[in-house]
């Protein structure tokens, strides 16, 4: 017997890999739940069953997942269909992390051309973590040329923010 509690608090996490997650893990501990000849028994608790993830979990039906998640990714231009760049800013001083986002963000825009999108700046899902407070910016271009152009002028540009530390990761595995 495999239990999988709430999993709906993973689906409400602020990260477009989230659906892949959940059903890679159901799929995962389901396969665990019977081994051999012995049949296993797996509950799900969820309090929205008809998410199309639960029911393509239930139906096994892995091609579907994949086609919907993938025309949701291109409709909100997140990977394949773009590059996304995230820029975190920690620091054990809040004011001066908001500080260097804000000039960060106002350098950025200034520079941000069609096809290319800026979200922030806004608190990072994880605040606050070993002291240090943490903002992020994340940067959606449809064009890698352009979005090594940004890193190379952001990296020029803040090599140095006094006793803040910044952050980029180029398409990142986890935007928390």
């Amino acid at each position: 017997l495999v239990g999988v509690i709430n999993c709906d608090s993973m689906m409400g996490l602020p990260d477009y890999h989230m659906n892949e997650r959940v059903y890679q893990l159901i799929t995962q501990v389901s396969g665990r739940a019977g081994r051999k000849r012995k049949k296993g028994r797996v509950i799900i608790q969820t309090y929205n069953p008809q998410s199309s993830v639960i029911k393509n979990i239930l139906a096994s039906d892995y091609e579907s997942f994949y086609g919907q998640e993938l025309a949701s990714r291109k409709e909100l231009c997140y990977p394949p269909f773009s590059n996304l760049i995230n820029i975190i800013i920690s620091g054990k001083e809040e004011n001066r992390v908001k500080k260097d986002i804000k000039e960060l963000f106002a350098k950025i825009s200034k520079d941000i051309r069609n096809g290319s999108s800026i979200l922030g700046p806004a608190p990072a899902p994880f605040y606050k973590i070993n002291l240090f407070y943490r903002w992020h910016i994340i940067i959606k271009s449809k064009n890698m040329g352009y979005s090594s152009k940004i890193l190379s002028e952001i990296l020029k540009r803040f090599k140095k923010f006094d006793e803040n530390k910044i952050i980029i990761d180029v398409d990142p595995v986890w935007i928390l």
